[in-house]
C-alpha cells in the first residue's frame, strides 16, 4: 500500500504506511529502504539517513538502501560522506 501512495504522489500517506510496517516487523528491510526514500523525498534528511541505516544494518550492501543515504547525505550537504556512500 505504501508503494502505490508514493507512486500516486502521497508522500505523507506512504510514509505513515512504511513507518507502520518498520513497527510491525522491524526486519523488513524493504520497508525500511522504501522509508528512507519517502523521506528523503520531502526532504525530512534525518529521518531518510535513519531508515536507511536500519536497512543497511540488515544487508550493508543493499544498493538502494546505499544509494537513498547517499543522496539523503548530499541534500545534507556533506558531500564528502555521501561520496563514501557511493564507494
Amino acid at each position: 500500500r505504501g508503494r502505490t501512495r508514493d507512486e500516486s504522489g502521497d508522500s505523507d500517506g506512504a510514509i505513515d504506511d512504511y513507518r507502520r510496517a518498520t513497527e510491525l516487523d522491524p526486519g523488513f528491510m524493504d520497508a525500511w529502504v522504501n522509508l528512507g526514500a519517502a523521506y528523503g523525498g520531502v526532504l525530512r534528511i534525518p529521518e531518510a539517513v535513519h531508515a536507511c541505516e536500519q536497512a543497511l544494518r540488515m544487508d550493508p550492501r543493499h544498493f538502494d538502501a546505499r544509494l537513498n543515504l547517499a543522496a539523503a547525505i548530499a541534500e545534507s550537504a556533506y558531500y564528502v560522506e555521501a561520496a563514501a556512500q557511493y564507494g
